[in-house]
């Protein structure tokens, strides 16, 4: 009799500390910001894909003709044993491969400037900073321009070897002249299209040597100031920059675990990945490029060539394209332009339409099916523009 009052005891204890370790999970998720009348196709979007893929949180911006309507927060930015934070717009997040349309805007800046050429070798503009030709391992590395990395021309193809810059430890920024000595390359120069990291990461060092200073400063003084824009900074291993939020770890369904404090090197990630932001602040990014948002970022000519189709045959005829540092869909008139970025801890979408709709998504964790996860956010934000009333007046840029 003791004993069946001692179990009955000890299962009531568990229900009820079982109960209370889940019930946040079953409350209501929260937003919290402001949004001009008309949007709420917009809130209800990013509360189902919390909901549907168990994500902690997200951050949403989205403009209209260069005017912010709606910047929020969703979910959690930070989760601990006494408590959650709300996610708020003002939390920064990790943006992954966003950071490649900054590198790619930091480029063309360069080149407006008469202080880089789209096809300079990357050798030639690294100078001292190279190796010698002679010392290449494989000497199809003497052929890549400029131009070739912006569009994923290089030469290197992570389907067929592995991405330099998924290595716990990558040769490339700190040792990036040695990189290009031993590297072998898995096509030729500009004979075809394969997206690669390590790419963006050597325009990094194009960048700092062409402007003498360090990357992450010439993209604050040349786009981040003129824009207005604070919350710009290159992330660390820890995470733990003011305003930013936490990042949570997916498990695989075989086990494995990548996490985000430590699982990878934050630090190399820099010109291929390893900006924070808000998404408001990326959306005033993304709209100066064009000048849809003043002051613009770039001349009309230097525009039209950051999102010119390359001259090659692979992408000739076809309704998408990747240009430089972004993907382009031209239309009628005008163009879509988008980036999506993943990895440990985090991801996020952009993107500009030529019904004069942009927003930015970012989230603070990358479940494994997050491919499937980011096409639907696309469709998702695509569709809610078209549900949503553009507002007349009003811009929440000020707040």
């Amino acid at each position: 009799m003791e004993r069946s009052r001692s179990t009955f005891l000890l299962i009531a204890v568990l229900l009820f500390f079982g109960c209370a370790i889940v019930q946040p999970e079953l409350q209501p998720i929260s937003s919290s910001g402001e949004a001009l009348p008309g949007l709420e196709a917009f809130d209800r979007a990013m509360l189902d894909l919390l909901e549907e893929n168990h994500l902690p949180g997200g951050t949403l911006a989205v403009a209209y003709q260069g005017r912010l309507v709606l910047a929020k927060g969703y979910g959690f930015a930070r989760k601990g044993l006494t408590g959650s934070e709300p996610m708020q717009p003002k939390i920064r997040l990790r943006i992954a491969s966003l950071s490649k349309p900054i590198t790619s805007a930091a480029v063309m800046l360069l080149v407006e400037r008469g202080q880089l050429k789209l096809d300079d070798t990357v050798l030639e503009v690294l100078g001292d900073a190279a190796p010698a030709a002679k010392d290449l391992r494989d000497p199809r590395v003497a052929r890549i321009t400029v131009r070739q990395l912006l569009e994923h021309r290089g030469g290197w193809d992570r389907t067929e070897s592995q991405e330099p810059m998924f290595e716990r430890f990558p040769l490339c920024p700190s040792r990036a002249k040695r990189f290009l000595e031993t590297t072998v390359l898995d096509f030729v120069p500009g004979e075809r299209s394969a997206y690669s990291s390590v790419g963006y990461c050597i325009l990094g060092r194009v960048i700092e040597k062409a402007s003498g200073k360090p990357y992450g400063d010439f993209v604050k003084d040349a786009i981040a100031e003129p824009l207005g824009i604070k919350s710009f900074a290159l992330g660390t291993e820890q995470g733990s920059l003011a305003d930013e939020g936490q990042y949570f770890a997916t498990q695989s369904p075989g086990g494995r675990t990548l996490s985000p404090y430590g699982g990878f090197s934050m630090g190399a990630r820099g010109a291929s990945g390893g900006w924070i932001t808000t998404a408001a602040d990326y959306l005033r990014f993304l709209n100066a490029l064009d000048g849809t948002r003043k002051p613009a970022l770039l001349k009309p000519e230097t525009y039209a060539e950051l999102t010119a189709r390359p001259d090659a045959a692979d992408s000739s005829g076809k309704p998408t394209y990747y240009a430089k540092g972004l993907n382009v869909r031209p239309l009628r008139v005008g163009a879509n332009i988008w980036h999506r970025g993943s990895f440990a801890g985090t991801m996020s979408f952009a993107a500009k339409l030529a019904a004069g709709w942009s927003y930015v998504a970012i989230f603070n964790q990358r479940p494994e099916n997050f491919e499937a996860i980011l096409s639907r956010i696309a469709r998702m934000l695509s569709e809610d523009s078209r549900k949503a009333t553009p507002p007349a007046e009003g811009d929440l840029f000020a707040k």
